[in-house]
């Protein structure tokens, strides 16, 4: 079995150098990199309140419903959905 490697064959030296300059994973985390902190110089960081009120959707019936203290108690009903749909095939 013959195995080429281009170190052993200086004529492709400068194609692999071009490869490895611009299609390596290194030249594309530069390139993240640059991209990055190009952004991140252009625009300045928002000022985030401490608190967040999220609503419930507004075309549910029951709004009651999705209060955090149900999270549990919704997430519990949902997997018992999912088992009795199993079981009933």
């Amino acid at each position: 079995m013959n195995i080429l490697h281009t170190v052993n064959l200086p004529i492709l030296a400068p194609g692999r150098v071009e490869v490895l300059d611009s299609y390596s994973t290194l030249a594309m985390a530069r390139r993240w990199e640059t991209m990055i902190e190009s952004l991140q110089k252009s625009k300045p960081v928002p000022d985030w309140t401490i608190q967040c009120v999220a609503t419930a959707p507004l075309g549910v019936q029951h709004q009651w419903w999705f209060r955090s203290c149900l999270r549990p108690v919704r997430s519990m009903i949902k997997r018992l959905r999912s088992r009795l749909k199993l079981s009933n095939g």
